[in-house]
């Protein structure tokens, strides 16, 4: 009988310790370091596929509507009259608006535009205008194409551009260029942009967004970034770009079905 109760008193103390031992090891495990794990790099980006198909080469071209055209109204100076300018410089005029007045004769405008200077002196008596009914288009171009003078170029809005004139100077802007464009619709000082198409179209090629390569140096070698379409990074690939029609570009190198990380491209170019 004193056997049972030491045997029992045993027990009983040891079978809480126990119990204690195996919660503390069971909460131990759920915080135990787990060294099994995959470190996975992803894209910046939404992934962007290769695709096959048809491009035509464009570039793009940005600037603003502006005059170059100086249009003179003569002043009778055998009129003894003292004369009386109804307007400023820099003040916009239209067709038929009376711009002077010498005695009881009025001077008209025939053309809409602005007012660039004025004189009326015996020997030299005018008005100067800025012509406003004959735009021309300027901009700046800083890419690699080459821009002919006289070339009338058909834009992917099935608009006409031909090309007056391109700067044999390179700023920070590119080559200024002015052109004439077939649509008078555009008043002067509008901004506007135009996707301009070269004549060149390669068909059944590889592609992919231009805005998926980068550069790690300046004049420097073409990549892309691979990724999984899931985003996962599988690393950096050598590229050699082709044509552009401004948003896609041809392109050797990869392979139809991959995925590219613009997002990592675009960290990079800036």
């Amino acid at each position: 009988m004193k056997k049972v109760l030491v045997v029992s008193a045993v027990i009983l103390i040891i079978l809480p310790i126990l119990l204690i031992f195996y919660i503390t090891y069971v909460e131990m495990e759920q915080y135990r370091y787990d060294d099994n794990y995959k470190i996975i790099e992803t894209a910046y980006g939404v992934p962007s596929q290769v695709i096959r198909g048809t491009i035509n080469e464009s570039f793009e071209l940005e600037g603003q509507f502006i005059s170059k055209e100086f249009v003179f109204i003569d002043i009778d100076t055998s009129n003894e009259n003292p004369i009386k300018f109804l307007y400023s410089v820099n003040d916009e005029v239209k067709a038929g608006d009376c711009l002077a007045l010498i005695g009881d004769e009025k001077i008209y405008s025939q053309y809409n535009g602005i007012i660039a200077d004025f004189s009326f002196t015996a020997n030299d008596s005018y008005i100067k205008l800025l012509n406003l009914e004959k735009l021309m288009f300027e901009c700046y171009y800083n890419g690699d194409l080459s821009i002919e003078e006289s070339k009338t170029y058909t834009t992917t809005d099935n608009n006409k551009l031909t090309i007056t004139s391109v700067s044999n100077i390179y700023d920070e802007q590119g080559r200024k260029i002015y052109a004439q464009v077939e649509n008078d619709e555009y008043m002067y000082g509008q901004k506007a942009k135009f996707i301009v198409n070269t004549g060149v179209s390669y068909e059944d090629v590889l592609m992919i967004r231009k805005d998926c390569i980068y550069r790690k140096e300046m004049d420097g070698k073409h990549y892309i970034r691979r990724v999984k379409s899931n985003r996962e990074v599988i690393g950096e690939v050598e590229v050699t770009p082709g044509i552009s029609d401004g948003n896609m570009i041809s392109i050797t190198g990869l392979e139809e079905g991959w995925y590219c990380d613009p997002g990592y491209a675009k960290f990079l170019n800036n």
